[in-house]
């Protein structure tokens, strides 16, 4: 993560980069400095050192709130991926058993009844799983 440039010390660069430039300019321009066009270059040099320490705040802002987020879903996508081992090691076998169950019962005279139970009881759990599998994938 970055951290936030102190604001006293980002004006003071940009007030004396402003000033050299400033300085620059006149020479290469041949004019004296006067009071009026020196207050227009530093009320411009204030502004421009006001935006561009509210630019590179939000740069900093963003860049750690991505950093934050990029390891936020790193995690959630090993919980999820623990997830989905539990859920195959889990609801398969008990869909497999509860499947025999209903098998079973329906091939048994008057067993029609619990056999839907069982049945209903396996496809319960075989959504689990392919619901788990569809709604829980790691993300990007």
């Amino acid at each position: 993560m970055r951290r936030h440039e102190d604001p006293q010390e980002h004006f003071e660069r940009h007030m004396d980069r402003s000033a050299k430039r400033y300085v620059v300019g006149l020479q290469k321009a041949g004019l004296e400095p006067n009071d009026k066009l020196t207050r227009a270059m530093a009320e411009r040099a204030l502004a421009e050192a006001r935006s561009d320490y509210g630019r590179t705040s939000a740069e900093v802002r963003d860049h750690n709130l991505k950093v934050i987020v990029k390891g936020h879903n790193r995690r959630m996508n090993a919980i999820k991926r623990e997830g989905a081992s539990l859920r195959l090691k889990t609801c398969l076998p008990i869909a497999l058993v509860l499947g025999m169950l209903a098998w079973y019962n329906f091939g048994h005279p008057g067993g029609f009844w619990m056999g839907v139970c069982y049945l209903v009881g396996a496809l319960a759990f075989l959504a689990m799983l392919v619901l788990g599998a569809l709604f829980d994938r790691p993300r990007e």
